[in-house]
Protein backbone atom coordinates (compact mmCIF):
# COMPACT_ATOMS: atom_id res chain seq x y z
CA UNK A 1 0.00 0.00 0.00
CA UNK A 2 1.36 3.46 -0.94
CA UNK A 3 1.20 5.80 2.06
CA UNK A 4 2.81 8.79 0.37
CA UNK A 5 1.11 12.14 0.93
CA UNK A 6 0.36 14.17 -2.20
CA UNK A 7 0.57 17.92 -1.63
CA UNK A 8 -0.84 20.70 -3.80
CA UNK A 9 1.30 23.86 -3.82
CA UNK A 10 -0.60 27.06 -3.04
CA UNK A 11 1.51 29.19 -5.35
CA UNK A 12 2.62 31.28 -2.36
CA UNK A 13 6.21 30.21 -1.66
CA UNK A 14 6.26 31.38 1.96
CA UNK A 15 3.00 29.59 2.78
CA UNK A 16 4.10 26.41 0.99
CA UNK A 17 7.28 26.44 3.07
CA UNK A 18 5.27 26.75 6.30
CA UNK A 19 2.90 23.90 5.42
CA UNK A 20 5.56 21.51 4.12
CA UNK A 21 4.97 22.00 0.41
CA UNK A 22 1.26 22.73 0.08
CA UNK A 23 -2.19 21.54 1.03
CA UNK A 24 -2.70 17.79 1.37
CA UNK A 25 -4.68 16.53 -1.61
CA UNK A 26 -8.24 15.58 -0.63
CA UNK A 27 -8.31 17.66 2.56
CA UNK A 28 -10.81 20.43 3.20
CA UNK A 29 -9.19 23.75 4.05
CA UNK A 30 -10.81 26.61 5.96
CA UNK A 31 -9.19 30.00 5.46
CA UNK A 32 -10.36 32.53 8.04
CA UNK A 33 -9.27 36.02 8.99
CA UNK A 34 -10.23 39.63 9.36
CA UNK A 35 -11.16 41.73 6.31
CA UNK A 36 -8.17 42.79 4.25
CA UNK A 37 -5.80 40.03 5.40
CA UNK A 38 -5.40 38.36 1.99
CA UNK A 39 -7.82 35.43 2.11
CA UNK A 40 -9.27 36.09 -1.35
CA UNK A 41 -5.84 36.84 -2.82
CA UNK A 42 -4.47 33.55 -1.48
CA UNK A 43 -7.47 31.60 -2.81
CA UNK A 44 -7.21 33.20 -6.25
CA UNK A 45 -3.47 32.47 -6.37
CA UNK A 46 -4.17 28.81 -5.50
CA UNK A 47 -6.82 28.57 -8.25
CA UNK A 48 -4.50 30.28 -10.76
CA UNK A 49 -1.64 27.88 -9.99
CA UNK A 50 -4.00 24.91 -10.39
CA UNK A 51 -5.21 26.19 -13.75
CA UNK A 52 -1.61 26.48 -15.00
CA UNK A 53 -0.97 22.79 -14.32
Amino acid sequence: MDNSIVRLPTGVKGLDSLIEGGFIKGDSILVAGHPGTGKTTMALQFIYQGAKI
